[in-house]
């Protein structure tokens, strides 16, 4: 799914659950739901622009930084890990 129709959807999901007024639980439910579309695309376009390398390994999907086609150590990552290496580096 495009992340631009699924982050629309989510919002208007959001807005039609709070026509009688959003509820924190609303808000962060919708919050956490962009922010995890979000990350989707910046890994999609880091994959796209050969800045992020992406392998199979044992049903597992690996990632890990590349430039120029070479990838660099430390070896590759679950997509779990990266996404809490972007969180913690942006102070999630």
């Amino acid at each position: 799914m495009d992340p631009k129709v699924g982050l629309l959807r989510t919002i208007s999901a959001a807005l039609t659950r709070g026509q009688e007024g959003f509820t924190e639980e609303d808000l962060a439910l919708a919050s956490e739901a962009v922010y995890g579309l979000l990350i989707q695309g910046q890994i999609a376009n880091l994959v796209i622009e050969g800045r992020l390398d992406l392998r199979i390994s044992d049903g597992t999907v690996l990632y890990s930084a590349a430039k120029d086609g070479l990838v660099p150590l430390p070896g590759p990552v679950p997509l779990e890990t990266l996404i809490e290496n972007v969180r913690s580096a942006e102070g999630q």
